[in-house]
């Protein structure tokens, strides 16, 4: 037997009666059969709920884990109470599954998950949401330094081009407060408050803008991006 603790971030049917799960641990993914758990009598059952937490007993014994037990250790009530949630959620782990087999930070991934069925969310969290995407997949915003020279000077910034630009290397200018408050924002916690910038402000683009950047820089296509004028 294995004890496994992670987030449940996809179920697929597989019989009348029968799931597999995906669920997103520390360490990375684990793929488990859940035997009989569509059945209304299935002790299991319960577990097998999107964006869970859980932590399960499972047989190793053959080629592919098997659900025998466990217990739900968070329910992510707002998931299912708050459309924008899910969305958000849905977005964040429809990019998990796409990359399981890619070299990610699953630790990174997994606190991720944690702080977002922590609190309802928003467009500010999708924005953040969009942005750690690129960092998972190794295209982060470079907040530090002109991203053609590496110079700490910086007086412009392109979302297109990956972050901050010097007056060398760009004709583009922004005040300085305007620089610094788009800095805390790319720096700022997944859920923490924070002023958008004003170049941030038409957010419906700017999340349109981010669909397009993750698809260009990782191949990658959000499956439920098309939604998004949906939601918000």
């Amino acid at each position: 037997m294995k004890e496994l603790t992670g987030f449940v971030i996809q179920l697929s049917d597989y019989s009348n009666s029968d799931l597999i799960m995906n669920i997103l641990t520390e360490n990375g993914s684990e793929t488990i059969s859940c035997k009989g758990v569509k059945k209304i009598s299935s002790k299991n059952k319960s577990l097998c709920q999107l964006y869970s937490k859980i932590n399960i007993e499972v047989d190793d014994k053959s080629k592919y884990l098997i659900l025998r037990q466990g217990t739900i250790l968070k329910f992510p009530e707002l998931a299912y109470k708050s459309l924008v949630t899910n969305y958000v959620l849905g977005v964040f782990t429809n990019f998990l599954m796409e990359n399981i087999k890619n070299n990610l930070d699953f630790e990174k991934a997994y606190l991720s998950l944690e702080q977002l069925t922590n609190q309802e969310s928003d467009i500010i969290t999708l924005i953040k949401v969009l942005f750690l995407i690129l960092s998972l997949s190794g295209n982060q915003i470079n907040v530090e330094a002109c991203v053609s020279c590496g110079s700490s000077k910086v007086s412009s910034f392109s979302l297109s081009e990956g972050g901050f630009y010097c007056s060398n290397c760009s004709l583009e200018r922004l005040e300085k407060a305007e620089l610094q408050k788009i800095r805390r924002f790319l720096k700022s916690d997944l859920l923490s408050e924070s002023e958008l910038p004003h170049s941030f402000l038409n957010t419906s683009k700017l999340v349109k803008d981010l669909f397009e950047i993750i698809k260009e820089q990782t191949g990658i296509t959000i499956r439920n991006s098309n939604l998004f004028k949906d939601i918000f």
